[in-house]
């Protein structure tokens, strides 16, 4: 079993020289490199969300400069898509009907003929 920690003073010596190279490659590549704080990064996160909600909203043909006529145009889609559900219900009940009505008239028609 090999054990790896530094025992000499060299070592020791030289450890610490890689932690401060190591320390000072990394404030000079920050130097380099921009990093935002937290703040900043929220404020480019909320100001992209913005854009991207005002070009999907222009895309769909809507205003968004008007909140009132926006909550007006959803409550329309709404109210023409609950109808439009509705219409189909009511349309598939008609097709039931009538095709029960005619199973009714030929099992009426066939007793009637079997006489």
């Amino acid at each position: 079993m090999h054990d790896t920690t530094p025992t000499l003073p060299i070592e020791l010596a030289l450890e610490r020289v890689a932690a401060i190279a190591a320390e000072r490659a990394i404030e000079r590549f920050r130097s380099f490199v921009e990093i935002p704080d937290e703040p900043a990064v929220k404020a480019i996160a909320q100001s992209a969300a913005r854009e991207a909600v005002v070009e999907v909203l222009q895309s769909l043909g809507l205003d968004h400069s008007k909140p009132a006529e926006l909550v007006k145009d959803f409550v329309f889609l709404r109210s023409l898509r609950e109808r439009c559900e509705a219409m189909v219900r009511q349309a598939l009940m008609v097709l039931l009907t009538v095709v029960l009505t005619g199973l009714c008239g030929l099992v009426w028609l066939a007793l009637r003929l079997s006489k």
